[in-house]
């Protein structure tokens, strides 16, 4: 038996001396609570006594609720150890990251300063968060959800690409050239014959006392189905193969045109939006020592930014060395 199972027996065992001992209660309501003093227990009554002391009832009554408050709370301690011992909750649930306070005064197009508050799990979502809060500044018509996130990820994060390249179809793999033997030439067509010729080959078919022998023709079994000519079949393959390529190349070249389109646009409202912007001050929350931290603005890039330059340097040293 595991250590569970255990704490459930002794949990319910718990649980039913409780209820037993509360009916044990209710059935000898007649006898009398010892005094504060130290008299050991309760003495039987005979008949039951009206003139029961009010403070020995009341005595009996919080006793009792005692007892059925213990009764509860053993069932629920037996309920709840049930549940997360039987019913465990995953473990690989990933958490959440804890949200951080973020205050932000900033002025849009030469205006009054303004003072705006933020909760996001870092700096960078805070900035992405202001953004989202001036798209109705900007002379766009409408935006949809993914030029709004691509315009947000843009002013968070300038050195950092906004929106990922779109993986192009695959080509099909090509069909390897056979080179196939000429077909061979058709027999030529029999002549066709004449009446005289016909004549003649009637009476000497005749067979014995006249009787007519069967042809050959009758004899013959019908001609079978030509088979098929590999050469065509190839050529066919080949044919789709090439209609399939061009297909996947107008919908790569439709990928690609959205996709320029989108970086273009967004550019276009970042350069439009960053010089009218301007952000006085930016600071973090502290919410163990309640204090405010001020923030470097523009943030500095990344680290994972820097390796690929860092890696350069030392190949371009390793070459030189």
């Amino acid at each position: 038996m595991t250590d569970a199972q255990t704490s459930d027996h002794l949990l319910l065992i718990r649980s039913n001396c409780c209820f037993a001992f509360c009916i044990w209660i209710f059935a000898n309501s007649s006898l009398m609570m010892v005094s504060l003093h130290g008299e050991r227990f309760l003495a039987p009554q005979k008949q039951h006594n009206p003139t029961m002391h009010t403070a020995e009832r009341d005595k009996i009554l919080v006793y009792l609720l005692v007892c059925i408050i213990i009764l509860e709370e053993g069932s629920y301690r037996l309920a709840q150890n049930i549940i997360f011992h039987h019913c465990p909750m995953k473990k690989n649930q990933e958490r959440e990251p804890d949200l951080i306070q973020y205050r932000l005064e900033y002025s849009l197009n030469d205006d009054l300063p303004s003072e705006r508050f933020f909760m996001a799990t870092d700096p960078r979502d805070a900035l992405s968060q202001l953004a989202y809060s001036c798209l109705k500044y900007i002379p766009v018509d409408s935006l949809s959800e993914e030029e709004q996130d691509c315009f947000a990820k843009a002013f968070a994060n300038p050195t950092k690409p906004f929106i990922d390249k779109p993986e192009l179809l695959a080509v099909p793999e090509p069909i390897a050239d056979i080179d196939f033997p000429e077909p061979e030439p058709e027999p030529p067509a029999p002549a066709p014959e004449t009446k005289e010729e016909e004549n003649k080959n009637g009476d000497s078919e005749e067979g014995f006392l006249g009787m007519p022998q069967e042809s050959e023709s009758e004899n013959t079994a019908p001609d079978l189905q030509p088979k098929p000519d590999p050469a065509t079949e190839h050529k066919a393959k080949q044919d789709e193969r090439l209609a399939q390529i061009a297909e996947i190349e107008k919908r790569n070249q439709a990928l690609l045109e959205q996709y320029e389109k989108l970086c273009n646009k967004t550019r276009r409202i970042l350069e439009w939006f960053t010089p009218r912007i301007e952000i006085f001050n930016f600071e973090e929350h502290n919410r163990w020592s309640d204090s405010w931290t001020k923030l470097e603005y523009p943030l500095p890039p990344d680290q994972e930014e820097e390796f690929p330059e860092i890696e350069n340097s030392d190949s371009t040293e390793s070459t030189h060395g």
